[in-house]
């Protein structure tokens, strides 16, 4: 995340954006669109959703107001400690992890049922793209 003004991480987030509506195509064409709520100090910093479709569940955070967020403090979006308590909910889960597709990780779920800690969503890259498969009932 060094240097972001070079343009890498925008090209970056393009490229693995349009590989997974690519990969996705009924996801991002008949997926049902859900606005998901975020908690905490510093949620009117995040906007959160997700799109549903056949068990099949992708939720995109992003930061916003970034410059009211960190001001002239020098702190970094990717600082868990400047998200202090503040949660994505993830309603009704059946996701036992989900798949970060911007930074290969896996969010285990376990302990999480009411949301996911927006420190953690963006500790490596300040955008979250999270696919999941929902168990069967």
């Amino acid at each position: 995340m060094q240097g972001l003004d070079d343009g890498v991480a925008k090209l970056y987030l393009t490229w693995k954006t349009l590989q997974l509506r690519k990969d996705q195509p009924e996801l991002f064409g008949k997926g049902r669109y859900c606005p998901l709520t975020v908690t905490g100090e510093r949620s009117a910093h995040v906007c959160a959703f997700a799109r549903k479709q056949e068990g099949q569940v992708l939720v995109v955070a992003v930061p916003r107001l970034c410059v009211t967020l960190l001001g002239d403090s020098g702190e970094s979006i990717c600082d868990p400690s400047v998200w202090t308590d503040t949660r994505v909910e993830i309603p009704h889960s059946e996701i036992e992890c989900f798949h970060n597709v911007f930074t290969g990780e896996c969010l285990p779920m376990r302990g999480d049922r009411d949301g996911l800690s927006v420190g953690r969503l963006f500790r490596q890259f300040p955008v979250a793209a999270l696919i999941g498969q929902q168990l069967p009932c």
